[in-house]
C-alpha cells in the first residue's frame, strides 16, 4: 500500500511541478525555472536539472528533471517534457503569445507502471500564454487503476487550472475521489469529492500574501476489522503581513468523525501564530537547508530578531460538539520581555527563555458537553464522580450553566482557577 499512496502523491506533485513550469514566453520561462531550481536545491529535498531549449520553426522543446529525495537511496526522478509553440496563433487554436504542452514522465519502470494504469494517457500541464506575460494553466491526472500483490486502487480524473496575472496567482482544482483496497492487510479506504483553491501574491523576499481553502467531502473505509469515517472536512490556511511582521493562521472544521464505536460532532480547530519578524523569516526562508553552514553568529542574530519580536501562538479556538454538548477551548502561548533582554543569553539557557514564556487556557461547556466528553475515557460512575465533585476538587467553577477552567503558566507558577497547582 505504500507504494500506491507513494505513487498518488507523486502523481499530484508531478502535475503542480509541471504547472509551474508552464507559465511564461520562453524567455521568462528560463528565468522562472532557475528560481525554482534555486528553491528545490536550498530545502533538500528534491533538486532540479534544466536541460537546453532546442529551438524549432514554431517554438521549442525542452526537458527538465525533478529529483526527489536526491541524496536518498529511494531517489526518484520526475521529467517535464514541455513542447513551446509561438504564437499569435500558437497551434491555431488561440489567440496568445505561446503556448505550453507540458508532459510529466516517471522512470521506465515506474512509466511502463503508468501507461498500464492510465491506459496510455500522460500526465499533463497545458499554459495559455497572453500578451503582456498573464497565463492560464490547466493540468489533468488521468483516471486509472492500479493492483500489485493483492494491492488495488482506482482514481478518477483529477483536474485544476492556474492563473497568473501580475504578482497575482489563483489556482481551483477538483479531484472526484478514490477506493483502495489492500486484501492482505485488511485495509479499504474510500476518498470522495475533494476540492481546493488558493490565491496569492508574489513579494520580492518569497513572503507574500496567501489564503486557500481545501474540501473533503467524505474519507470512510475499515481497518483491521473496525470501520471509520470522516465527513465534511475543510482546511483553510492564510499568511498576512506587512514590512515588519509575517502572521499565519490555520482553520480546520470536521462535520463528523467516527471511529472505533466513537462519534464526534462539530470538530473545530483554529491556530494562529503572530508577529514573525520579517526580515529574519525571510532570510532563515532563503538560507533553507543550508542552514548548517551558516555562520553560528548569523543564526544567533536571526533568531535573536525573531524572538525579540514577541511572537505569539494563539490556539484561537478548539471545540467538539453542538448546542448543549460543545465544548470550547482557547489559549495563548507569548514570549514576553522586557526592550533590553538578551536574547542570545536566553537561548544558551532553556531554563531562562522557559521563564519567558506565559501560557494561558480557558475552557467551557455545559454539563452535558462536559458529560459526553468524559464518557470518551471514564464509566458512568467516574463521570458523576467528576461532575458532582469537580468544582470541591478546583477542577472547574460553575456559572450558571456554564462549567469553565482557567489555566495559567508563566516564571510564577502554575494556577488553575487561580489555585496554584502542587
Amino acid at each position: 500500500m505504500n507504494k500506491l499512496a507513494l505513487t498518488a502523491l507523486l502523481l499530484v506533485g508531478g502535475v503542480g511541478a509541471a504547472a509551474y513550469a508552464g507559465q511564461q514566453t520562453q524567455r521568462d520561462v528560463q528565468q522562472q525555472l532557475a528560481q525554482v531550481q534555486e528553491t528545490l536545491t536550498r530545502s533538500g529535498v528534491a533538486s532540479m536539472k534544466v536541460g537546453p531549449f532546442e529551438k524549432t520553426l514554431m517554438g521549442g522543446t525542452q526537458d527538465t528533471v525533478i529529483t526527489l529525495f536526491p541524496n536518498s537511496p529511494d531517489r526518484l526522478d520526475i521529467t517535464l517534457h514541455s513542447r513551446l509553440h509561438n504564437g499569435p496563433f500558437p497551434q491555431g487554436k488561440s489567440f496568445g503569445a505561446a503556448r505550453v504542452v507540458t508532459e510529466v514522465l516517471f522512470p521506465a519502470e515506474v512509466q511502463a507502471q503508468l501507461d498500464k494504469a492510465f491506459s496510455g494517457k500522460k500526465i499533463t500541464a497545458q499554459t495559455q500564454v497572453q500578451f503582456g506575460g498573464n497565463s492560464v494553466t490547466t493540468y489533468q491526472v488521468p483516471s486509472g487503476q492500479f493492483s500489485e500483490a493483492g494491492d488495488q486502487m482506482k482514481w478518477q480524473a483529477l483536474s485544476g487550472t492556474v492563473r497568473t496575472r501580475g504578482d497575482q496567482v489563483t489556482g481551483t482544482g477538483h479531484w472526484p475521489g478514490a477506493v483502495l483496497q489492500d486484501n492482505i492487510g485488511g485495509m479499504q479506504m474510500q476518498v470522495g469529492r475533494l476540492s481546493w483553491d488558493f490565491q496569492g501574491t508574489q513579494t520580492p523576499d518569497g513572503l507574500g500574501d496567501g489564503k486557500s481553502e481545501l474540501t473533503l467531502e467524505r474519507l470512510e473505509g475499515r481497518s483491521d476489522g473496525t470501520p471509520f469515517a470522516l465527513s465534511n472536512l475543510q482546511s483553510k490556511w492564510q499568511v498576512t503581513g506587512d514590512d515588519r511582521y509575517v502572521h499565519s493562521a490555520v482553520q480546520y472544521l470536521v462535520g463528523q468523525l467516527r471511529m472505533d464505536n466513537q462519534t464526534l460532532e462539530g470538530l473545530r480547530l483554529e491556530l494562529s501564530i503572530k508577529n514573525l519578524d520579517r526580515p529574519a523569516l525571510a532570510r532563515l526562508s532563503a538560507l533553507g537547508s543550508d542552514l548548517d553552514r551558516v555562520p553560528e553568529a548569523e543564526l544567533n542574530t536571526l533568531m535573536t530578531s525573531l524572538l525579540r519580536a514577541n511572537p505569539q501562538l494563539q490556539l484561537d479556538r478548539l471545540s467538539v460538539g453542538e448546542g448543549e454538548q460543545e465544548v470550547v477551548i482557547t489559549g495563548r502561548a507569548v514570549l514576553q520581555s522586557s526592550p533590553d533582554t538578551n536574547w542570545e543569553l536566553m537561548m544558551l539557557d532553556p531554563t531562562q527563555l522557559l521563564s519567558a514564556l506565559q501560557v494561558q487556557a480557558q475552557a467551557q461547556t455545559q454539563e452535558a458537553g462536559l458529560r459526553e466528553l468524559l464518557s470518551l475515557t471514564l464509566d458512568e460512575q467516574e463521570v458523576n464522580e467528576v461532575v458532582d465533585e469537580g468544582e470541591a476538587l478546583g477542577l472547574f467553577v460553575r456559572r450558571g450553566e456554564l462549567y469553565q477552567a482557567d489555566l495559567r503558566m508563566s516564571a510564577d507558577g502554575a494556577y488553575l482557577n487561580g489555585q496554584p497547582l502542587q
